[in-house]
């Protein structure tokens, strides 16, 4: 298999030293908008859509490409701008990243959830993701991730409960066991 142009233009040499340059400045951030990663991130997202479209190709003849276009993905790592392959036939349906996708895998979902379930409003959560990841969410994108975990709510809220459940209270702050260090023992007589 042939490199294609965009694994050519990708330096890993390159982006090692300027990655090493970084951190030796002072630049910390990992993931981010302005990240270390974000340049491998790209190189590796675009790869394997590249990988994707020349088995689609080879399955599908006389299919063939039909170039590029950008498109902005929202990751756990924040944006990222990747090359989405296309062909003649406008059959190809990439699975790593779907057609009228924006996030990458549940991560992010996740982590919205998660700051969800904390009691965080719409608003908050917006601010929270521009400041980490450079995301500009909208409340409605935010409420069809959280509407996801409405019906399972839902379902947990009216599950038949058991007649009788069993806890145990305790009571008591600290319990004694044995002696204490430094306490003299009474010899019997």
């Amino acid at each position: 298999m042939e490199p294609t142009k965009q694994e050519e233009n990708f330096d890993y040499a390159t982006f090692r030293q300027q990655a090493i340059q970084r951190m030796l400045a002072g630049d910390k951030e990992l993931t981010g908008k302005d990240g270390l990663l974000a340049p491998l991130l790209k190189d590796l997202l675009d790869a394997a859509l590249s990988g994707e479209m020349q088995a689609h190709v080879e399955q599908n003849r006389p299919n063939r490409r039909n170039g590029s276009k950008a498109k902005q993905v929202k990751t756990a790592h924040g944006p990222v701008s990747v090359e989405m392959p296309r062909d003649r036939d406008s059959s190809f349906e990439p699975k790593l990243i779907g057609k009228r996708q924006t996030t990458l895998g549940e991560g992010l979902d996740n982590r919205i959830l998660s700051l969800y379930s904390k009691g965080m409003s719409y608003e908050d959560i917006q601010d929270h993701l521009q400041d980490l990841y450079g995301l500009d969410i909208s409340t409605g994108q935010l409420s069809a991730i959280t509407d996801k975990v409405l019906p399972l709510v839902e379902q947990w809220g009216s599950r038949p409960l058991e007649p009788v459940y069993t806890f145990v209270c305790r009571a008591a702050g600290a319990v004694r066991c044995g002696l204490l260090q430094g306490a003299s023992r009474r010899q019997s007589p």
